[in-house]
């Protein structure tokens, strides 16, 4: 009857209704209804007849009363940090993951709600959850998490937390070109390295050597011209 157009108890905001009865129940209907986001559900139970039509009306109407204008819970566009986004590959079977850039994120949509008149909005909290790395790629608007807001430990809504920028996956074999032409750098600097150590090696060497045939050379002079000063004494004796 509530979702029939031509009903006189046809009521526009019934998305759909269930009749029922039980000795202990009587005539009974559930009802579920939708009106600006808001959705309410009915339960009339020990009713008279098409009383349980015009009590379940009342009943929503009193539900949707409740309810106050639209309120604006988050502004959307506000800046939440930046995450890293980055790429793993495989070279010479080794798993390696290479840095790609980092992405802004946001909240994308305002959070608006129609809020029971009862409800002390200085009493919503809210808590934030997002990612701060992803794989590569990232796409505007990929969710990266999502701020929770709630009241009196019932979650009322979420914000989506998304990326303001894209960043696309790089070719594998570009990084593993990389990689190959860095070992190949690391390589040559190794052997350039091992030569001046050997060469630095063989100079000290020569140096010692030298060092100690002058310094023999030095000791063979010495000693006779000590020799000859002593036979020059003895003649003069």
């Amino acid at each position: 009857q509530l979702i029939w157009e031509d009903s006189i108890y046809y009521y526009k905001n019934c998305v759909g209704s269930k009749t029922g009865y039980t000795d202990e129940a009587g005539n009974t209907l559930v009802t579920y209804a939708k009106k600006d986001g808001i959705n309410l559900i009915s339960v009339v139970m020990r009713d008279e007849g098409f009383n349980i039509y015009t009590d379940t009306i009342s009943l929503m109407d009193y539900g949707f009363s409740l309810y106050s204008s639209p309120v604006t819970i988050y502004k959307a566009d506000q800046f939440y940090g930046q995450a890293d986004v980055q790429e793993h590959y495989t070279y010479n079977e080794e798993e390696r993951m290479r840095e790609l850039g980092t992405v802004t994120l946001y909240v994308e949509k305002d959070l608006e709600m129609k809020l029971p008149s009862t409800i002390d909005e200085s009493k919503i909290t809210k808590s934030i959850s997002f990612e701060k790395t992803a794989e590569a790629p990232v796409n505007k608007g990929d969710k990266f998490g999502e701020i929770t807001f709630s009241y009196e430990d019932y979650t009322i809504g979420t914000c989506d937390i998304v990326s303001a920028d894209a960043i696309e996956r790089v070719p594998e074999d570009v990084f593993q070109s990389e990689d190959k032409r860095s070992d190949i750098i690391d390589i040559l600097i190794l052997v350039v390295l091992s030569v001046f150590c050997v060469s630095a090696v063989i100079l000290i060497l020569i140096f010692i050597e030298r060092y100690r045939a002058m310094k023999n050379k030095r000791k063979y002079y010495m000693s006779r011209k000590k020799h000859r000063r002593k036979k020059k004494d003895f003649n003069n004796f």
